[in-house]
């Protein structure tokens, strides 16, 4: 029997919660504006490598997102901006933060949605790695966020059937050099699919500037249901794309209604 390769992987995965359960997180009073910070987690137990975070099932289904923050009250850096928090209230995705937090830690959130008031769950487990394990990211940025819509990129898939549409610009230029992407889907605030919207999809990523695109990531094939616009993997996906980068996307579908063939896309891009 071969020997078990103890310095690969995650040590352990601990929920972290304060509460034991998924902390509530509301978006205040204004929509399409950031509330104010709700703690996850008071003080951290001990250092460790990564958070493992579930975002999603919000009160009403409504497009949003979720900051994860660390540090004291009133002076809380994010580490992770703009999570996708799903549209729908059955709905929620999980985020893996490759990243070193020291014991002591403050872990904190607060979201914004299309609604005013609007509640989203997060849970937060602690994820302790081996000597081999995911390196830690040095930041992450977001792609596709519109923060005065607080809905993500909107992705048209075109009139003509499995056929792919126009490239949708998702960022025009990358802050920084990164070294692997994550990617999530949402309905775009379409709070009603039709049958038509039930279908398989696939999506590519590009970079490089307009009618010159060079595809880095794809094809990715997902499905479609009168719920949810499908999932992409739940990890980060290795690619090189470098600071100053225009990153774009594209879908083909069967799904033709001019509704339902529009999907909502955020990208993640990690830096080490």
């Amino acid at each position: 029997m071969p020997d078990i390769p103890i310095g690969q992987g995650p040590g352990f995965v601990e929920h972290i919660n304060d509460s034991g359960t998924s902390t509530t997180v509301t978006n205040g009073g204004v929509a399409n504006v950031k509330g104010a910070y709700t703690t996850l987690v008071a003080s951290t137990a001990y250092d460790v490598d990564g958070l493992l975070i579930n975002v999603g099932n919000p009160s009403a289904q409504v497009g949003g997102s979720v900051d994860i923050a660390v540090g004291a009250a009133a002076a809380e850096q994010i580490i992770f901006p703009d999570l996708n928090a799903r549209g729908h209230i059955e709905e929620s995705e999980w985020y893996y933060i490759p990243i070193n937090i020291p014991a002591g830690t403050r872990i904190a959130a607060r979201s914004q949605s299309n609604n005013a008031g609007i509640l989203f769950r997060v849970q937060v487990h602690a994820v302790r790695g081996g000597m081999w394990g995911v390196p830690p990211g040095g930041a992450i940025e977001t792609w596709g966020w519109n923060s005065g819509s607080s809905i993500f990129n909107s992705i048209d898939a075109g009139a003509v059937a499995n056929t792919y549409g126009a490239w949708t610009t998702m960022v025009a230029s990358s802050a920084r050099d990164v070294c692997a992407v994550r990617i999530s889907l949402d309905s775009k605030g379409n709070t009603a699919p039709t049958a038509a919207a039930m279908g398989v999809w696939q999506l590519q990523l590009a970079v490089g500037a307009a009618a010159s695109e060079t595809l880095i990531l794809g094809p990715l094939v997902f499905g479609s249901s009168t719920l949810n616009y499908g999932k992409m993997p739940q990890l980060w996906l290795p690619t090189s794309i470098p600071a100053g980068s225009r990153v774009s996307a594209r879908v083909k579908t069967s799904v033709t209604d001019a509704t339902d063939r529009t999907i909502g896309l955020a990208i993640y891009g990690l830096s080490v």
